[in-house]
């Protein structure tokens, strides 16, 4: 991508510009350092902003081991570093290369460099109707860095400490954060020199006299609070930089670079990645009438993909159906991509997920999928006669016998593309697969464990359609699959009012798994499970049919309204809660190893107010843990503290 070609140079320039220049000061010169030193034109400012994109992509794998290790989906191998042992058990030490916050606020502290030069030598973008122009979209891809920093990192750390827009150097921000015994820190990093002493020097528009000498002058002092700020205060600044001070984000960077196509509306930020950020932020601390406000303009984005086409960006239309669905994994397309971190071996920007999951030689081999999460894929059931909807005879109070068993697995989202087993460098086909599931079904075990005996379990995301050690694939981090589960999650909770009354919106959630939500013109809406060619369960149902998950025969009902006393108000939240729970594992399902998983887990028991959620989802996940583990991390996990990871950071790159 030409978009990219630029980015190593851009990383020299934020750190040339971005950095202490203290060094620099101790020369017999007249020098009044100014924030934007080095910046001389519009090359100049494209290429800091690009270097912002080469920090995010420091964090990719920091932010994907984080996030699933931590969960239900992913454990570590035999062979893992204890690094990746220690997060999986919940045992994270300062010196865990993992739980650094270093590359966060490197991150922010060039952003609050480029915001604040912007700032001063372009405050057009500061004024409240502007007309647009590029400084003004950089401006906002700024903002819209910082606030995902900011908000991951809180995320993963609980409390983190909010840097005083002013302090755009790395090695003063880490001096603001661990100054010790102090309530207030003195900023003097900006100095003014002059070879006689006896000169006027203006900073900051505040007039100084230096005293006479060329070596050590400090002319500026400013002192910020120092406070570490919790999930809301986080969510509150960056929600306010974003709806407030930001009036445009993203620099038509393809267009400027003559790509013939729209890619690179997927990896910069715009107008619909910022409406994610701030949707997935509200939905983070409860606010989920305002994550549909966000969500609004992606899940009903009218955007053409081109001119003449009838498909529509973000819409779940045939564009991923069935077997198309693996090539979101194999390259970016705008109908499903929001926000990705593109990486290219060639412009060697390169990541190591693919050595941390694959097993061939020369890779490391460190983390795989857990048994239930393979399970997730492998106990989905198509073609079932009648499906699981139709199972239950209200008027007659009974169950329906079952036509047809139908046939296990979901081959489009799971085996060969979430997944895949290997027998040494060999991939199982789906043949063999599809073989095996068929044993189980039938509950012949001996024959099941000779097709599988010496297979290895491959997390497969990351390596589709890559050759070894291109170690490349672009990082997706918003797509529009995951605003379709949130708009379900967000009907299953929300109501509207009624002469008075308060009516549930939860029978509308369905409608995001199937399609069958709005009528669209020229295109056709599948929803997250119809494009792939699955039944959708629904939430209005009073008695669910229960059935085996791997021989699909049925067990047994689960009656709401008997559970609940034939209280309605406790049947839809007994509805409710199952049905959070049918969507959690659509988001697994869909969304597997893609760094969201711990934090779509504690959202929910957050908002049940149950630690034991959380706790035991985690340990009870079936090839997670050890036997003689489970009661100890459960206990930590009973604990909301032990959720977050211990706040460190070093003066070290």
């Amino acid at each position: 991508m030409k978009i990219f070609k630029n980015i190593f140079p851009a990383i020299v320039i934020v750190v040339l510009m971005f950095s202490s220049c203290k060094d620099y000061f101790y020369s017999p010169q007249v020098l009044v350092i100014e924030e934007r030193e080095g910046f001389k034109d519009w090359i100049d400012y494209r290429s800091a902003v690009l270097g912002l994109y080469s920090l995010q992509q420091k964090l990719v794998e920091q932010l994907i081991v984080l996030g699933e290790l931590r969960g239900d989906l992913l454990k570590t191998t035999t062979t893992a570093d204890p690094d990746l042992i220690d997060i999986q058990n919940f045992e994270i030490s300062s010196t865990n290369k993992y739980a650094q916050a270093n590359n966060f606020y490197h991150l922010i502290a060039s952003c609050n460099a480029l915001i604040r030069t912007l700032e001063l030598y372009h405050p057009e973008v500061m004024d409240k109707n502007p007309i647009p122009n590029d400084y003004h979209r950089i401006y906002g891809e700024a903002l819209c860095m910082r606030g995902w920093a900011y908000f991951n990192a809180v995320r993963i750390y609980g409390k983190v400490p909010y840097i005083p827009e002013q302090l755009t150097n790395y090695r003063d921000i880490i001096d603001f954060i661990m100054n010790p015994g102090s309530t207030f820190y003195v900023d003097s990093s900006r100095y003014a020199y002059d070879i006689s002493g006896l000169n006027l020097v203006d900073v900051n528009d505040t007039v100084f006299y230096p005293v006479d000498t060329v070596y050590v002058d400090t002319v500026h002092y400013e002192t910020y609070p120092r406070r570490f700020v919790d999930m809301q205060t986080v969510v509150d600044n960056v929600t306010y930089d974003l709806t407030k001070r930001l009036k445009y984000v993203g620099v038509q960077h393809g267009q400027k670079d003559g790509l013939k196509d729209d890619t690179w509306k997927a990896i910069v930020w715009t107008d619909s990645s910022r409406d994610y950020l701030l949707g997935q932020m509200a939905m983070q601390v409860g606010n989920i009438n305002g994550a549909y406000g966000y969500f609004y303009s992606i899940l009903f984005n009218y955007e053409n993909i081109q001119s003449g086409s009838t498909a529509i960006r973000f819409g779940l239309d045939g564009s991923f159906a069935n077997n198309a669905w693996k090539s979101i994994h194999t390259g970016i397309n705008i109908n499903e991509h929001i926000y990705t971190i593109w990486f290219g071996k060639t412009q060697q920007q390169t990541h190591e997920l693919q050595r941390l999951f694959d097993n061939t030689p020369g890779n490391l081999y460190y983390m795989q999928p857990t048994t239930k999460a393979v399970h997730l894929w492998e106990t989905e059931w198509r073609g079932q006669e009648p499906d699981p909807n139709n199972l239950w005879d209200n008027m007659n109070k009974k169950v329906l016998e079952l036509d047809s068993l139908g046939r296990p697995g979901d081959f489009y989202r799971g085996y060969s593309n979430s997944y895949v087993y290997k027998y040494g460098t060999r991939l199982l086909t789906q043949t063999e697969v599809e073989k095996m599931l068929k044993y189980k079904s039938l509950n012949q075990e001996i024959d099941q464990q000779n097709l599988m005996r010496g297979v290895d379990t491959i997390v497969y995301k990351f390596t589709m359609g890559k050759s070894n050690f291109l170690n490349d694939s672009h990082v997706i981090l918003y797509r529009a699959a995951s605003v379709h589960l949130y708009a379900a999650e967000i009907y299953t909770y929300s109501h509207y009012l009624s002469d008075g009354k308060e009516i549930s919106r939860a029978t509308g959630a369905p409608r995001f798994l199937d399609g069958k939500y709005r009528g669209i013109s020229a295109t056709t809406q599948l929803g997250v499970r119809g494009r792939v060619n699955l039944y959708t369960p629904e939430i209005d149902r009073t008695v669910i049919v229960l059935q085996d998950p791997f021989t699909n025969k049925i067990t047994g009902t689960r009656d709401f309204s008997k559970e609940s006393g034939n209280n309605n108000s406790e049947t839809l939240r007994l509805q409710k809660e199952y049905y959070e729970e049918v969507l959690l594992n659509e988001r697994a399902k869909e969304l597997a190893f893609e760094g969201e998983r711990f934090y779509d887990i504690m959202r929910i028991a957050q908002r049940r107010n149950d630690p034991s959620f959380l706790a035991n989802l985690i340990t009870d996940a079936q090839g997670k843990y050890k036997s003689n583990l489970k009661q100890k991390i459960r206990t930590k996990l009973m604990n909301p503290k032990n959720w977050y990871i211990p706040f460190y950071i070093t003066y070290g790159e």
